[in-house]
């Protein structure tokens, strides 16, 4: 079978228009906007599997990309002096993007992102298909400044990754270590697991932005990633749970100062904490083909990691004349991984040649 795909695509004239961007007065805000949409049509010639691993566009009407912006028209608009907002894949694409951006002269700016993959993967060469995808993942930022224009800034920031959807792994599982006796789980054996991924990582962050004047500026954000990972994998007479839970608080200070001048210093200090709990339930049954013999075995992991880690960097110049300068930077860095996990099998029957 042929492994090349080659893809026909058009756009429908009846329906697909070029972007033209088209300015006009609404109130006390002035209006741009400038779309292009039409209809996507695909043709694939060859593997369509490779097609959809690789791209995945399918057909339909679809916005290709959009664009809006509202503008104060004095620069003092009663809540909002600009709204920003922009978008592409629309209506079924399996790659959208959605941008909002939101701001108020010398009050506030907010920044937000929305983002959708779909991505699909069923390739015989993944394990003679015994890996696979179709999952989606779906990406959210927001980033909120408060008084962008002043000596000191605040900020407040929120992401979040979500991945969902159905997946296929495998394993290779070997148990009976007996000799003159096949064993139950032969090394050539692999379990081919149906996978319910469900993984989600959210974080925050506050922090804030100064200038001390001198041309120094500080700035200063503390965030915390909140990490959870439920996915389920089942296999015939084969079952396996193992979620993973955690937490990284994060810290990160900053100095920079005007490099024009005599003395200038750059720095940064970034550490994080992290911690991880861990489960893994599996329960295994197969009949051992010499015995005939139903084997069964069953283990439990439960543990705790944690990883402290720091590094940092200053940079001190100084330029005592105009075409020579001194410079020095110092960087450090420090890892530290501790941890402790419990282990218990069970095993019926207990004899080790099944």
């Amino acid at each position: 079978m042929s492994r090349r795909a080659t893809i026909g695509l058009w756009l429908a004239a009846a329906l697909a228009a070029g972007a033209q961007q088209v300015e006009h007065r609404m109130g006390d805000y002035w209006v741009s906007t400038s779309y292009e949409f039409g209809y996507r049509s695909v043709l694939v010639d060859g593997n369509r599997e490779a097609y959809r691993a690789a791209l995945n566009y399918n057909n339909g009407i679809r916005l290709f990309d959009g664009f809006l912006r509202m503008n104060s028209r004095d620069g003092h608009g009663r809540w909002v002096d600009e709204v920003v907002l922009t978008n592409f894949g629309a209506g079924g694409d399996p790659y959208q993007a959605t941008g909002l951006r939101l701001e108020k002269n010398q009050f506030y700016r907010l920044d937000a992102g929305f983002r959708i993959v779909n991505y699909r993967n069923q390739l015989l060469a993944l394990s003679g298909g015994g890996h696979g995808f179709n999952t989606e993942r779906i990406f959210q930022n927001y980033d909120l400044t408060l008084f962008p224009q002043r000596r000191v800034q605040f900020v407040i920031g929120f992401d979040r990754n979500n991945q969902n959807g159905p997946a296929l792994s495998s394993e290779n599982i070997a148990v009976g270590r007996g000799s003159g006796s096949e064993p139950a789980f032969p090394r050539d054996r692999f379990f081919v697991f149906t996978d319910d991924l469900r993984r989600v990582n959210n974080q925050w962050r506050v922090g804030g932005n100064a200038s001390l004047g001198g041309g120094v500026k500080l700035s200063f954000l503390q965030g915390w990633d909140f990490y959870k990972d439920d996915t389920r994998h089942t296999a015939p007479g084969h079952r396996r749970d193992d979620p993973v839970h955690g937490m990284t608080p994060f810290s990160r200070l900053g100095i920079h100062s005007d490099p024009n001048r005599r003395l200038s210093l750059n720095g940064r200090l970034v550490y994080a904490g992290g911690e991880r709990n861990f489960v893994l339930d599996e329960n295994i049954a197969s009949l051992n083909p010499t015995s005939n013999v139903l084997v069964t075995r069953q283990a439990y992991v439960l543990g705790r990691g944690r990883r402290n880690q720091g590094s940092g960097d200053l940079t001190v110049a100084v330029q005592p004349a105009e075409k020579w300068a001194v410079s020095n930077t110092t960087s450090l860095h420090q890892t530290r991984l501790a941890g402790d996990s419990a282990f218990v099998e069970l095993r019926q029957p207990p004899n080790r040649l099944d």
